[in-house]
């Protein structure tokens, strides 16, 4: 009898985003993001790697975006306050604008 042995750490993840849709899990998009905050690239590699075995230890197939910007933020204020600072301005900048109701 053959075991079948399931190998999840490329189990494809779906990111679910604010408008309703979604896309693939990328790593390297975590490595951009943080690198253009401020964080070295070799920091924001390892940073980005963190982030993707804590996506991968998770029972479902899908995230939401929220969730990965709060990991990421937990991670980088850990790593460098400044950068998680303007990440954390970037990410303001990416909310929805309440339109005026006049």
């Amino acid at each position: 009898m053959h075991k079948i042995l399931y190998d999840t750490h490329h189990m494809q993840k779906d990111v679910k985003k604010r408008d309703g849709s979604t896309e693939a899990y990328e790593e390297d998009k975590i490595a951009r993001v943080v690198t253009t905050a401020g964080l070295a690239p070799d920091k924001a590699h390892g940073l980005a790697a963190a982030v993707s075995a804590w996506v991968n230890s998770l029972p479902d197939t899908h995230i939401s975006s929220l969730q990965i910007r709060d990991k990421v933020l937990e991670l980088l204020t850990a790593a460098d306050t400044n950068a998680a600072d303007l990440y954390r301005w970037y990410e303001t900048t990416k909310e929805p604008q309440k339109k005026d109701a006049s």
